[in-house]
């Protein structure tokens, strides 16, 4: 499927988190993807989901900066903020990548709030 931005902003936006979602579920079973992410964002996005990055802005993937604790929160905890960065989280235990992808979707894909 090839991703590619319409005129609505909130259209991109959308089509964003699609491609995200998809590349850390990757990432979480392809360590040659994810080796890919981390070196060159962008590239690996293009290259995998056909997606080209809507925005010129630099990508960074940053790694251990989320933990999932599903029991003691609302999922995901992220310490990263004010930047647009991809966070990797690792990947949760067998059986829990549905719920842990559905949360981060629904938690930390956002442009609209401040956390």
């Amino acid at each position: 499927m090839q991703y590619k931005p319409t005129s609505s902003n909130y259209d991109t936006f959308i089509q964003y988190r699609a491609v995200i979602i998809r590349a850390i579920a990757l990432a979480w079973k392809d360590p040659a993807f994810k080796a890919e992410l981390f070196k060159e964002p962008k590239s690996a996005l293009k290259e995998t989901f056909q997606y080209d990055f809507p925005y010129d802005m630099d990508v960074n993937v940053l790694d251990g900066s989320a933990r999932w604790s599903p029991t003691s929160t609302v999922g995901w905890t992220v310490t990263a903020q004010n930047t647009v960065r991809l966070v990797l989280p690792p990947k949760p235990e067998a059986g829990e990548e549905a719920v842990a992808l559905a949360t981060y979707n629904a938690q930390h894909l956002t442009f609209l709030t401040n956390y």
